[in-house]
């Protein structure tokens, strides 16, 4: 496959995940809307404790949204690669279910991290309403406009962050399984003036299928991996592409 393929294939799939993230942004932004609400009612009754134990709700909601996400980013990654590579549709089954598993207890941590960054934001607008004097009952009130305030963003950020980690990495781990000629995998950035610096680096740069791509001084698996460094990960727009040694001898 030529280079020039290979970028065609890379704006595909990152359309395919631009779809997904579409999908989500508003889901997540209902369930933001949702959280602000209730944390505004639970703090008119009994204060900050009472609005943080309300989150405990607003983690399980997100970590079903995620599950929703993984399935859909799971099956998306498969089609992509079965088109691509012309695999028989009886392995979508054996290669989801393998990734099933992973996708639950990635959930659960992801929304844990979400919930408690929620949290965190819950007790700055607290504490600077405290700060500010403001009585319980114009708190709630300031803490629901607040906080449905920063739903459109940080929905549209947890949408496009998840979306690509999950899809480059049911990619990963589906093409594994192919029985495909020996490869190298191929770090693939925007190409356009959005790219980080350390992405942009790593274009092009060559490492084998089980091996790390070193990226901003992280060791990357795949764009996207979450062992990553926030400033590595979030918002990232680049894809990996297959390489095959006779194609490019």
């Amino acid at each position: 496959m030529s280079r020039a393929k290979r970028l065609r294939q890379a704006a595909i799939l990152r359309r395919r995940i631009t779809l997904i993230e579409k999908i989500f942004t508003p889901r997540f932004k209902a369930e933001m809307v949702r959280m602000s609400e209730q944390a505004g009612r639970d703090f008119q009754d009994g204060g900050l404790g009472r609005a943080e134990v309300g989150l405990d709700q607003h983690r399980k909601n997100i970590e079903g949204l995620l599950v929703d996400l993984y399935e859909m980013s799971g099956e998306i990654s498969w089609r992509y690669l079965n088109n691509l590579y012309g695999k028989k549709k009886a392995s979508m089954v054996q290669a989801l279910a393998a990734l099933a598993s992973d996708w639950f207890m990635t959930a659960f941590t992801d929304a844990q991290g979400i919930a408690g960054t929620t949290k965190e934001y819950l007790k700055e607008v607290t504490a600077k309403l405290v700060a500010e004097g403001v009585g319980e009952v114009v708190m709630g009130k300031k803490i629901r406009e607040t906080m449905t305030n920063m739903a459109p963003w940080r929905s549209r950020l947890i949408a496009r962050t998840e979306s690509h980690a999950s899809v480059m990495a049911s990619q990963q781990s589906i093409i594994e399984d192919m029985d495909l000629p020996e490869y190298m995998k191929e770090w693939m950035s925007g190409s356009d003036g959005r790219v980080r610096k350390s992405h942009k680096k790593a274009d092009g740069q060559l490492v084998k299928p089980k091996d790390s791509f070193t990226v901003g001084g992280d060791q990357l698996r795949y764009p996207g991996d979450r062992r990553g460094k926030a400033k590595e990960v979030i918002n990232c727009r680049c894809v990996v592409a297959e390489v095959f040694l006779d194609d490019e001898q």
